[in-house]
């Protein structure tokens, strides 16, 4: 033994007696400050008087059985551990408890040598420190539930585990079986092991000995459930693996008022009238009511999935037991919720270890138990220990990390020097910097909700630092850290600030208007030609919206009305000078495409989160709105975005959606187009769960306008098809509403109708020069709006101006060298997406939404830089043509 190996193997078992010393004291003091080493299981404790009376009955002579009758109720591992206790030293609780305490501190020394054989001494010592002080341990120490025994068996036969790897021998794969049988019969759920326990023998113990080791822990493991199943048969005359709790818990996880947890299976005003049925019918009835519901109702089974593994994973369970919420609250805010993160990192870490690979077989059966039945602590018990070790992991590699930080630091310093350089600026960086500040928005408005910091102020504090940044320092690389930045805020979604009594702002129009004077400012220093990107038709109609303030006037406006509508179109000024002066490549403009997506990403992703866990938002309740989740008029549960903007979000998620498939249909990077793939499927949801018609039929026409362009994509109408499918039957009415309301009764298109032919009658009345802005009110027609406040002259230049884009668009998709440069995919998105546009502007009223309409503006202003980078390619090859030459640039 050398010098450094000789105090190490000193010090390790003096580790292990202290990790299992500091177990010991944990638990001792949990259960002296609470009283709980004598006290008898309560009433309401859930499964402990069950499991008590289980105990004694079979003391005293009657048997397996509970007020009387033979049963199966529960799994009979669990109450054989405590007659056995019972047994030794009569009914002493104090007995029972000081066994299980000594079983679960033994528990922190097996993670500590499952964890050196996995991860290292450290990464063991930590993680065994850590499974010693949790709090769950202590308390399953104190109360008579099966999973204090569970966790034991379990960490027993996973230790077990390791040999048949390391010696692959029969015998201690049978011996393995048995442990893991044991298990099962302590916990029907730890079943689902055994598929995942043949999954990691095959991959491995490969070969034939694979096999046979497979086929030997299988067959032990079953083998030993064969006695208790032949008790079952003999006293029931059926066949019963195990127990008769399946069916309720199967019930209770999954039923119409199901929120991830067990809601309880007594719920008879959710069941058909029964008669009173022996326990193995009414298992069986149980379980046909839950089959029959998760038939009905898929989709609903569905959208529980997630919720099962929040529940399962949850820092903060909210538990519903008066006697363990506070227990378990406490648990989840002080020991598990600050070491989850690193959980998260200790898994993704260790994927890398084939010698873990029993671990993640843990893990996998469990998540997989929740998923089918319900979601919670308990649930998570068995496999806690090993998350703490997966947290020692993610701890370790944290540290390493914050070892080498100040080299990171250095080297991000050179990163950010080069970040928005015209040439450098690499989209990996670009995306981290605007996912940066998404995400710290996102957090912070989560932290600091209701405490006076909010996603106002972060965002607010954000647009501040980056103004100031431009204005000290107004050079190429941070106007183009800008411009990405303003990108990004069209990810604030509805939220706008006051600047007067009557005035709002968005944070999108401030930022842009401040780019686009320090653009002006920076050519006046240089003495450069000040370019003017701005078409004919539409400076026409800009110069009309300037009579129209005249008009507005004169007919005593109120100014704030005025400036409110008028500014929404004057800002495509500034937005198509900064898009045409900081966009001067192919790759910059796939660039702020991506930047695009991405933005969609988080308004899409963040209103889902708000959907199924809306506490995530309840920190934020009372900036924007109190009821994060509400019906619609389709009869089902959605997401009214009342975080994102409201239901109109969904309005600018179909809009990108075909940019976003051409996207990831054109990318070159397989990253990129994975993550495009996924985007699109994100923000398709969104619209689907929005419930508004305006997107509902806008995306179906862009895909069919997608599909005539280019036929290559025709199976792109397969999801038309699939949604029409997965329809509310009210949607059906609602949609048919629109061209007869008085059949199919809705006001909201009642009152549409009325908006409408009061904008068709004031463009009767004044046809030339309208009635002034902010005169026809919010028509549900924006192209109404537009003629009753500006005029027919200005509604035709305007429709000149949308309608060509659409036009130029298509020719591109057409040209010969849009193909080879991959303009062709996005040409044809682009287009598309303005045809969605289309049937959103003539029926959701977006041009007076910034947050909808500025987005629209800067698509518009990308489809004229790609219209301008594939004429400039066009004439490019022309002279090479002449030249005698060809250029592939």
């Amino acid at each position: 033994m050398t010098d450094r190996a000789r105090p190490r193997a000193v010090l390790l078992p003096l580790a292990v007696v202290s990790i299992l010393l500091l177990a010991v004291s944990v638990k001792v003091l949990y259960l002296a400050t609470t009283g709980g080493f004598g006290a008898p299981p309560q009433l309401n404790a859930g499964d402990g008087p069950i499991y008590d009376q289980l105990a004694t009955n079979m003391l005293s002579g009657q048997g397996y059985s509970l007020d009387g009758l033979p049963t199966a109720t529960k799994p009979p591992g669990y109450p054989w551990f405590l007659a056995g206790v019972y047994a030794l030293f009569g009914v002493n609780y104090i007995a029972v408890r000081a066994v299980q305490l000594t079983l679960l501190a033994m528990v922190a020394a097996l993670v500590f040598y499952m964890g050196r054989r996995w991860f290292g001494s450290r990464a063991a010592v930590l993680g065994s420190t850590l499974v010693a002080m949790d709090p769950l341990m202590a308390y399953l120490s104190g109360s008579l539930l099966s999973e204090s025994l569970a966790i034991f068996v379990v960490a027993v036969a996973t230790c077990g585990l390791i040999f048949p790897t390391d010696r692959p021998t029969l015998v201690r794969a049978a011996v393995v079986g048995m442990l893991w049988g044991l298990a099962i019969l302590i916990r029907t759920n730890v079943s689902l092991i055994l598929p995942w326990l043949l999954l990691w023998v095959w991959m491995d113990i490969k070969g034939r000995r694979g096999l046979r080791v497979g086929a030997v822990l299988t067959i032990s493991a079953m083998l030993t459930l064969v006695p208790w199943s032949v008790r079952n048969y003999s006293v029931f005359g059926t066949p019963i693996a195990i127990s008769t709790v399946g069916g309720g818990t199967f019930w209770g996880a999954n039923n119409p008022v199901a929120d991830g947890r067990w809601v309880g299976a007594d719920l008879q005003y959710l069941l058909p009238p029964h008669p009173a049925l022996p326990e193995v019918e009414l298992d069986r009835y149980y379980y046909s009511q839950a089959f029959a519901w998760i038939g009905e109702h898929p989709v609903d089974f569905l959208r529980l999935l997630p919720l099962k593994l929040v529940r399962l994973y949850d820092y903060d369970p909210h538990s519903v037991r008066t006697d363990e919420a506070a227990s378990f609250r406490l648990i989840g805010l002080l020991s598990y919720g600050v070491f989850l993160p690193f959980m998260v990192v200790g898994f993704v870490v260790g994927l890398r270890n084939r010698r873990a690979l029993p671990l993640y077989c843990l893990i996998g059966a469990f998540t997989t138990s929740a998923l089918v039945f319900y979601g919670d602590p308990r649930m998570r018990s068995p496999i806690q220990p090993y998350l703490f070790l997966l947290a020692a992991v993610g701890l370790q590699r944290t540290w390493l990390w914050l070892i080498a930080a100040p080299r990171r630091v250095i080297r991000l310093g050179s990163d950010v020097r080069h970040l928005f350089a015209e040439r450098g600026a690499s989209i990996t960086r670009t995306m981290a910097v605007v996912l940066t500040i998404l995400l710290i928005s996102a957090v912070g408005g989560y932290l600091f909700g209701g405490r006076g910091l909010g996603f106002r102020e972060l965002v607010i504090g954000i647009l501040v630092l980056v103004a100031g940044l431009l204005f000290l320092v107004p050079s190429d690389k941070y106007l183009r850290m800008g411009f990405y930045v303003w990108i990004g805020s069209f990810a604030v979604g509805w939220r706008q600030y006051w600047i007067t009594p009557g005035l709002k702002i968005h944070p999108s129009e401030a930022l842009i208007w401040l780019l686009f004077a320090l653009l002006l400012a920076r050519r006046m220093a240089r003495r450069e030609r000040i370019s003017w990107p701005i078409p004919v038709p539409l400076t026409g109609f800009l110069l009309l919206g300037g009579t129209g303030v005249l008009v507005a006037t004169s007919r005593n406006a109120s100014w704030e009305i005025i400036v409110a509508e008028f500014k929404l179109f004057l800002i495509l000024i500034p937005v198509l000078c900064v898009t045409n002066a900081m966009v001067r490549s192919f790759r910059e403009w796939r660039r702020s495409m991506l930047i695009v997506g991405l933005t969609a990403f988080y308004v899409a992703s963040m209103a889902m989160l708000e959907y199924y866990i809306p506490s995530a938002v309840a920190p934020l309740r009372g900036f924007f709105g109190d009821s994060p989740v509400l019906m619609s008029q389709q009869g089902f549960a959605r997401a009214d975005f009342t975080f994102f903007g409201g239901a109109v979000s969904s309005v600018y998620l179909s809009v990108v959606l075909l940019p976003l498939i051409s996207s990831a249909i054109a990318g070159r990077q397989v990253g990129i187009r994975l993550l495009m793939l996924a985007t699109t499927l994100v923000c398709g949801v969104g619209v689907y769960m929005s419930g508004t018609r305006g997107p509902w039929l806008a995306v179906p026409v862009a895909l069919l306008a997608y599909a005539l362009m280019n036929w290559k994509r025709a199976w792109l109408l397969i999801p038309v098809v699939g949604v029409i499918v997965w329809l509310p039957p009210e949607s059906y009415r609602n949609i048919a509403a629109l061209y007869d309301p008085n059949t199919f009764y809705d006001t909201s298109v009642l009152g549409r109708q009325e908006q409408l032919r009061a904008g068709l009658a004031m463009m009767q009345n004044s046809p030339f020069w309208g009635n002034g802005w902010g005169a026809a009110g919010w028509v549900h027609n924006d192209l109404v709006q537009i003629g009753a406040n500006l005029g027919v002259p200005a509604l035709l230049l305007f429709a000149w101006w949308y309608i060509g884009r659409m036009w130029r668009l298509a020719k591109v998709t057409r040209g010969p060298n849009s193909e080879r440069l991959g303009m062709r995919e996005y040409a044809v998105g682009l287009a598309a997406g303005l045809c969605a546009a289309l049937i959103n502007l003539t029926g959701e009223a977006i041009v007076v939404l910034p947050h909808i309409i500025i987005p629209l503006w800067f698509l518009l202003a990308l489809a004229d830089r790609l219209i301008a980078f594939n004429r400039l390619n066009e004439l490019s090859q022309e002279q090479d043509r002449s030249s005698g030459g060809w250029s592939g640039s």
